[in-house]
């Protein structure tokens, strides 16, 4: 009865604690706000010739350098901000990560100078839409605001690359610098709008606010010093934003507390101060009455530090400048930090432009780098504790007399109650968690309210439960659901036994739902499947199937065997005859498998598993069907999810057959191995485990048992004969990938990397698998003791294969574990039954009454469904991750996750003549594919891509298409030399960068940009 009430405290206390936790992001954390901005009817722009990628120039004479500027841009999709020849801002990291669209403000007043200036924008789509945007510029001078935006006059834009990048632009003016003369450039015309509303993550008012206050020091200058200052506050904080500079490093302590430490660039020997003003939201740190705001400022020579801010409270504002009213005391400093002194008073240094000449960057300091006090924290914890803990013991001994039970059991009982609640909360923080999540929701009053009064609910209910006013409808809610359960079709007269079987299944409720299931998913993957450009691999696959179509082998045109999945290829050969070899039809099979997938897990493997548990097999088949890493494949023209099928079979059938071999299921269980292995040979993880967890279970009975030999041994040898062919017809390569390694040796340092990075990662925005590896051990260590075959079996096909690619398998790349995703999903789903179980026998207390173990049984079940949420929200950081139909659905941002090519290979067939010559700094498959030829040279992208070549009569070429490669600057050189019309496609960043600076720096100086896109460019050298 201890442990079971141990567990009980534990439970009621984990709850307060997290509702204390979960009050303090509500209430006591800064930067949480969205705040909206107004653009003051600044109408959309673009280029005229409307583009996926346009460039935005606007000449800004100034008399003065203005006190403030600040520009405010709202772009679709994303931008490069310029000026002056500088880049300073971008937002292209927030729409390649889905993050919904926000405004940007991005301070100008450091870059500006008296005279002529430069305000230039490169704005990128990469959705297949216009590249347009809208901008106000607000200049403040003496106290005057003026106001450019996009609808002023002067706004020049093109998508003519020609014109911005012209040959030798290495040597010219770039398009964002003064001496740039854009009047070639035509007007920029409206552009439909794209939104009216938008937010930012900072108020205009903390972007646009000139420097109001000095700049501050000790009386004797000092390196180290300590300055604070009292913030009396009228009211409870609402918000408020505090701009900080400083000579060197400094840590911002609010009462005692120390909130966070800025490392910034201290002094150096000439005397060159630090340069960046940052931005904190500070206010819900305050609490109403004395403040003591203190800074710890280390630098060389002098110490020096410039504060200013508001803080809004619900009785008014307060204003917080640093000046002479602040303490400042050199090092050591007494209780300076807690308690400003009331004689060393703070010496006026100067204005931020005498002391910071080269101006202040204004920079925004996230949520997530400033420490909410500890002591604040400490107290919503415990007051939030503490009063669970009396709510608890005051409403368990309310319930035990009113239903004559002992209070240690009402205790129990009414823990039970909390568990909803928990569950709903642990849900609430990972959708907090997602990254297309707008703080400051969830936390919000609101759902801190919902969260208590889900609490509190599931408290009344299990006391309405144990006191027996429930039981009428505890009768009638369990009567409906066992007629759920039983429900069936009418049968069908005079059906046929086998037909009479099929018929039956597919009529119960759990059959039909895995189907819709299955048909949902389906539907949702093949919406616009061909929306994403044809990228390098799923090239490969195409090659590899035209091979099969011309040679009936998988050859690819450089003469290389492609010995990786032979059965897709064959499949894509197929449908490409009959379609054509264009994007969508050759990504339908792969979302037909996918289909073929679900159905299996949700109607062969999970049967075999779970038995007489309908509704947490259908739910376990949601969880495993719309899981991020399990759409991941349905939309590609890969191999993964036909193997992953297959896997799927072959560990069924292996199960039946070593427990009732049979002729059939051995056959099958041999057939379904090798279509497996066929489809993708990195299913070969599977291999070792297949005679441990035979040996184990078959033990010497195999021996004499013929259909072993010929069906397994048959099947092993035909995987051997592949492997033969090959290791002999591979040439020889002309280098690995990033690990310096072949791919297939022995290396044990990357099991931590698979368990660490893929099945347990720490926490991101991204998701990942580390709940569902939780249940999924739980289950394996569950089966170890129970001695159960099913959970050992799933169990070692799980995590045999992770050590043998972790062992055998030099490269680190999560896609090779995509086969062992369904064991995974099955065994947490055995690990949850496992949770629930424990949590019913450890609150249900021995002697117990049935009021008592029904409150437990409905509140345990009542709490999987938040838990639910919370497991399926664990998997995800965000809507763009279920996929084009729910990113569309819900209006998340969306981009292509593939370098397109398209648009330029278009233009290179309009314009290239015969003779031209094609070189690419890409992978050459995906160029190739466009432009509707073979290029003729390719320029080596990276060390780590020299696996991509392979040794041919003494020279590197291509594994695709055997062209020859150029390794060297000088070699890229003498095919100038020797052609006069050249064109090189490449992209627009990790392949172009990858090369050595030689290589870029010929290219941008001898070839011009003729075309390009968001993510490509063509370059052309010639007449």
């Amino acid at each position: 009865m201890r442990l079971r009430l141990l567990a009980a405290f534990c439970i009621v206390a984990a709850t307060g604690w997290w509702l204390g936790s979960f009050r303090t992001e509500v209430f006591h954390r800064g930067a949480a706000h969205m705040y909206s901005v107004d653009f003051k009817g600044a109408r959309w722009i673009q280029a005229s010739t409307g583009a996926p990628r346009s460039y935005f120039h606007f000449d800004l004479p100034l008399q003065a350098v203005p006190d403030s500027a600040t520009l405010w841009v709202d772009s679709n999709q994303w931008y490069d901000a310029y000026v002056d020849g500088r880049r300073i801002d971008s937002d292209a990291s927030d729409v390649k990560a889905a993050v919904p669209a926000k405004a940007h403000g991005v301070d100008l007043t450091r870059w500006l100078v008296a005279g002529q200036n430069t305000v230039a924008l490169d704005v990128s789509n990469a959705n297949t839409g216009t590249a347009s945007m809208r901008a106000r510029l607000v200049l403040v001078t003496n106290g005057k605001e003026t106001d450019y935006s996009t609808s002023s006059p002067g706004w020049r834009a093109t998508s003519n690359s020609a014109l911005v990048k012209p040959r030798g632009s290495l040597h010219l003016p770039q398009f964002f610098s003064v001496k740039y003369d854009a009047s070639a450039w035509p007007a920029a015309v409206p552009s439909p709008t794209v939104r009216t509303a938008i937010v930012a993550s900072v108020p205009e008012q903390v972007m646009e606010q000139p420097f109001n206050a000095e700049a501050i020091s000790t009386p004797n200058p000092t390196r180290e010093m300590a300055a604070s200052v009292i913030v009396d506050l009228p009211g409870q904080p609402t918000d408020g934003w505090i701009r900080v500079a400083s000579s060197g490093p400094y840590g911002l302590f609010l009462n005692g507390d120390l909130l966070t430490y800025r490392s910034q660039a201290a002094f150096t020997g000439k005397g060159v101060p630090a340069e960046v003003l940052n931005l904190f939201n500070l206010g819900q740190f305050f609490h109403p009455g004395v403040n003591v705001l203190a800074f710890h400022v280390t630098a060389s020579p002098v110490a020096t530090l410039y504060v200013d801010g508001t803080i809004q409270t619900t009785a008014g504002s307060v204003t917080i400048n640093s000046g002479q009213n602040w303490s400042a005391v050199p090092y050591p400093f007494g209780n300076a930090l807690t308690a400003p002194s009331s004689t060393d008073k703070a010496a006026f240094i100067g204005t931020t432009s005498i002391v910071w000449p080269q101006g202040l960057a204004k920079r925004v300091i996230g949520v997530n780098k400033v420490d909410t006090p500890p002591s604040v924290v400490y107290l919503d914890r415990f007051a939030t504790l503490g009063g669970t803990l009396a709510l608890w013991v005051l409403a368990a001994g309310l319930v035990g007399l009113i239903a004559g039970i002992p209070f240690r059991r009402a205790l129990l009982t009414d823990a039970v109650g909390h568990l909803p609640g928990m569950a709903a909360i642990a849900a609430t923080e990972q959708f907090a968690r997602m990254r297309d999540v707008l703080a400051p929701f969830p936390h919000v009053p609101g759902v801190l309210l919902a969260l208590l009064g889900t609490v509190f609910a599931g408290k009344v209910v299990s006391g309405l439960v144990v006191t027996g006013v429930t039981e009428r409808v505890a009768l009638w809610v369990m009567a409906g659901w066992q007629r759920l359960r039983r429900l069936r079709m009418p049968e069908m007269p005079q059906m046929p036994q086998i037909a009479h079987r099929v018929g039956g299944m597919l009529m119960r409720w759990e059959v039909a739902a895995v189907g819709i299931i299955s048909l949902i998913c389906g539907g949702a993957a093949l919406y616009r499947i061909g929306y994403e450009p044809l990228w390098q691999d799923e090239l490969a696959s195409l090659l590899a199937a035209q091979g099969v179509r011309s040679h009936l082998l998988p050859s690819l045109p450089s003469g290389l065997l492609y010995f990786k999945g032979e059965l897709y290829s064959a499949l894509l050969a197929v449908v490409g005859a009959i379609t054509g070899d264009t994007a969508t039809p050759l990504r339908i099979p792969s979302a037909l498998w996918y289909v073929a997938t679900i159905l299996a897990f949700g109607l062969l493997l999970l049967p075999m598993v779970i038995k007489r548990r309908s509704l947490l097999l259908v739910a376990t088949t949601v969880l495993f069907a719309t899981a991020p890493m399990e759409l991941l494949w349905s939309r590609d023209v890969r191999m993964y999810q036909q193997a992953q099928f297959f896997a799927i079979l072959f560990v069924v059938f292996f199960a039946k057959a070593l427990r009732l071999p049979r002729t059939r299921t051995i056959a099958a269980a041999a057939v379904t191995m090798l279509l497996m292995y066929l489809s993708h040979e990195e299913t070969f993880i599977f291999l070792p485990a297949i005679p441990v967890v035979f040996l184990v279970a078959m033990r010497l009975r195999w021996v004499r048992d013929w259909r072993w030999w010929v069906f397994g041994g048959g099947a092993f040898a035909l995987i051997g004969v592949q492997y033969l062919l090959t290791a002999k017809t591979h040439p020889p390569f002309f280098g690995f990938d990033h690990s310096d390694k072949p791919y297939v040796t022995y290396d044990a340092h990357n099991f931590y990397w698979y368990i660490s990075k893929v099945y347990f990662p720490t926490a991101t925005r991204a998701g990942g698998l580390a709940l569902v590896s939780s249940f999924a051990v739980i289950a394996g260590v569950t089966g170890v003791v129970r001695r159960n075959f099913m959970r050992l079996y799933i169990s070692a096909f799980l995590w045999i294969p992770v050590l043998a690619l972790s062992t055998v398998f030099s490269p680190k790349i999560a896609r090779y574990v995509f086969v062992t995703i369904p064991l995974l999903f099955v065994l947490a789903a055995l690990g949850a039954v496992d949770v629930i179980g424990a949590l019913r026998s450890v609150l249900s207390a021995i002697g117990s009454g049935i009021r008592e173990r029904r409150a437990v049984i409905r509140l345990v079940a009542v709490a999987t469904v938040p838990g639910f949420g919370w497991l399926g929200l664990s998997l995800t950081g965000g809507a763009g991750d279920y996929g084009l139909a729910f990113a569309n659905a819900t209006g998340a941002t969306v981009a292509y996750a593939h370098t397109d090519y398209s648009g330029v290979g278009s233009y290179m067939r309009a314009h290239e003549k015969p003779g031209d010559l094609f070189v690419t700094l890409a992978p050459p498959d995906d160029p190739a594919y466009y432009v509707g030829r073979v290029p003729n040279m390719t320029i080596a992208t990276g060390r780590d891509k020299l696996l991509f070549l392979m040794e041919k009569d003494g020279s590197a070429v291509d594994t695709n298409f055997g062209v020859p490669a150029i390794l060297t600057v000088g070699d890229l050189q003498k095919v100038i030399e020797n052609h006069r019309r050249v064109w090189i496609m490449t992209d627009q960043g990790s392949y172009l960068t990858s090369v050595a600076p030689a290589i870029t720096n010929l290219i941008k100086d001898q070839f011009d940009v003729v075309a390009e896109t968001a993510t490509a460019a063509l370059y052309f050298r010639g007449d």
